[in-house]
């Protein structure tokens, strides 16, 4: 991750695969600005996902989903969640 940083020094969002999602990675991570999926095998997610209302989501523009915005210090780490939700996952 070091290498990297020195290597690319550029003003850009990183799209990185969630297997880099860990608090061990997130010193490292800190510096660049990036997105990943959080899987739900987290506890952390499950936890937040059942605590978010009703009220707390809002429809999109893509029929069948909405979305709900909050806040996680996962990992020492203050990072931006956009929780996703369809009717599908809601029916199961």
């Amino acid at each position: 991750m070091k290498q990297f940083r020195e290597e690319w020094d550029l003003d850009s969002i990183y799209v990185v695969d969630s297997a880099l999602y860990s608090s061990d990675n997130f010193q490292q991570l800190r510096q660049l600005r990036w997105i990943t999926l959080v899987t739900a095998s987290l506890k952390v997610v499950n936890i937040l996902v059942e605590s978010l209302g009703e009220e707390t989501f809002e429809d999109i523009e893509v029929p069948g989903y909405r979305i709900a915005s909050c806040c996680s210090d996962y990992g020492g780490v203050r990072q931006r969640w956009l929780v996703v939700e369809s009717e599908s996952g809601r029916a199961q």
